[in-house]
């Protein structure tokens, strides 16, 4: 119980003090570098339609609805939001169709394009803490508060054999990895339907150190739903095909029909004015009229009526046509919407896997060495290289930083005076 409460202790200090840094982080979001894994949450103000979220890609690129692709990596969210606004300048987009079915088209201004990061890449925690793993980024956020979220220093954990530190992070490298192929194979999927292929095409997929097993359970359950949405797509437009046989087959009754019924018509009015001129002339008697006019009512309110099934036929017919043609424009919808979002995924997965192998191989190294001196090290990205250094609790972080954290056993730390711990003041010279 004890424990527990200098956790909860621990971890509202930490909440309050986050809260003093919101000014400081605000300022200094501004000033941030996007990096690959960063999703950046775009919007045009009055279309909701056009909202996307797109994660930075591995090379370092981003992709925007109606302006294209933009370089992203390296630069501020105002820099890449200036980029967005120049490339959308007089820029329309159709929102709609006017009371005369001609189409509405909106033109985006500056002032209403929104750009954002919406998500930062989090911070990994490894080590002696009691939760290692990944904490969601905020800027002004420092090492303690990093600590703190995973639950504070653990010496139990500093007890345990390195292997397994390593064991858990070849874990994580084949899940990252397991999620980077699934997310290959969905694209591969995805474009091979866009093609119109007979069967997904996996030849360009890269798997790694995957085992086979698994590539091919992840290749088979690709290979059910290309199949699956191939069989959904041909049924619906088998019934639309159908609908529109019938609908055609009663059109061409019904017409023929029609044309009877005008001929019909034509008799009964010539029959008509025969018998007024026979009445005219006193050879006849008025029933016969009334006869013969209620002949032609008969007949040319039936050929009204086929006349108006004819024309909602005809109508269905064109409604039929036009939903078996979106079969495939909406299949096509959807599938690019669903490649831009397996994109995303497959960028995201690609940056746990580089910090997974980084871990994995750090972890490899300090369980050959076996140092567990009491140390809290900090990993950031540098360009294309990482920078490794000793740093204090207070240390502000940025996104994609991995701290390692080490403790002694308390026995080793009473053995001599010379291995004590840093103090934080000693940290932070060290960290600047």
């Amino acid at each position: 119980m004890t424990g527990w409460m200098a956790f909860s202790s621990l971890r509202s200090g930490v909440l309050a003090v986050a809260g003093l840094a919101v000014t400081l982080g605000a300022a200094v979001a501004q000033d941030y570098r996007l990096q690959p894994g960063d999703v950046v949450d775009f919007r045009i103000v009055g279309n909701e339609s056009l909202s996307q979220r797109a994660a930075v890609t591995s090379d370092g690129t981003v992709r925007i609805p109606l302006a294209g692709q933009f370089k992203a990596a390296g630069q501020t969210i105002d820099g890449l939001r200036d980029e967005i606004v120049a490339a959308l300048r007089n820029t329309s987009y159709p929102s709609g169709v006017d009371a005369q079915g001609g189409a509405i088209w909106n033109v985006i201004y500056p002032e209403g394009v929104l750009v954002d990061v919406a998500e930062y890449q989090p911070v990994y925690i490894s080590g002696d803490v009691l939760t290692p793993g990944a904490q969601p980024f905020r800027f002004g956020m420092t090492v303690r508060q990093a600590v703190a979220l995973a639950g504070g220093y653990s010496a139990f954990r500093s007890r345990q054999d390195p292997s397994l530190d390593l064991a858990g992070s070849q874990d994580a490298y084949l899940d990252a990895l397991s999620r980077v192929t699934e997310a290959q194979v969905d694209i591969l999927r995805i474009q091979s339907e866009l093609a119109n292929a007979l069967e997904p095409d996996f030849a360009g997929l890269a798997v790694g150190d995957l085992d086979a097993p698994t590539v091919d359970r992840i290749k088979q359950t690709a290979q059910q739903r290309f199949q699956a949405d191939v069989d959904d797509r041909v049924r619906a437009k088998a019934a639309i095909s159908e609908a529109i046989q019938s609908a055609e087959t009663r059109a061409q009754l019904l017409t023929q029909s029609q044309k009877n019924l005008e001929a019909e018509t034509r008799n009964y009015e010539e029959e008509l004015r025969r018998v007024e001129e026979l009445l005219r002339k006193g050879l006849t008697q008025v029933a016969r009229l009334n006869d013969a006019q209620r002949a032609v009512f008969l007949v040319s309110t039936r050929s009204l009526e086929t006349s108006a099934e004819v024309a909602r036929l005809q109508r269905e017919l064109v409604d039929l046509r036009r939903s078996l043609e979106k079969v495939d424009t909406d299949g096509r919808m959807t599938n690019l919407a669903a490649l831009q979002e397996a994109r995303v995924t497959l960028s995201k997965a690609q940056a746990d896997l580089g910090k997974a192998m980084e871990r994995r191989n750090m972890q490899s190294a300090s369980s050959l060495t076996g140092d567990q001196r009491p140390s809290l090290m900090l990993v950031r990205r540098n360009g294309d290289d990482f920078t490794r250094s000793d740093v204090g609790e207070d240390v502000p972080l940025m996104p994609g930083d991995t701290i390692e954290i080490r403790l002694k056993p308390q026995s080793v730390r009473a053995a001599s005076s010379s291995d004590a711990p840093a103090t934080d003041g000693a940290r932070e010279a060290s960290a600047r």
